[in-house]
């Protein structure tokens, strides 16, 4: 399973995604693969999920159900890309 959500956050891979006014935000990275493994790091602004953009957490637990790829997320004022194993 890509996502299960619950307890205000969500699971994706390996990390917990919280919302917040700006969009999503990765809120930490447990210590295993894949998301550690990818390099996805706790602050990242989640942007894009495969390319569509995701402002909710209603818009990844849609977009995850195709099973994710590819993450844009905006780390220290840059955008950096992600790919999950």
């Amino acid at each position: 399973q890509a996502l299960a959500t619950g307890g205000g956050g969500a699971m994706a891979r390996g990390g917990t995604i919280r919302s917040l006014a700006g969009g999503l935000q990765v809120a930490a990275v447990e210590g295993g693969p894949p998301a550690a493994a990818a390099g996805l790091k706790a602050g990242d602004l989640i942007e894009q999920v495969d390319g569509a953009p995701v402002a909710t957490l209603a818009d990844l637990e849609r977009l995850a159900g195709d099973g994710v790829r590819r993450l844009s997320v905006r780390r220290d004022g840059e955008t950096v890309e992600v790919i999950l194993p």
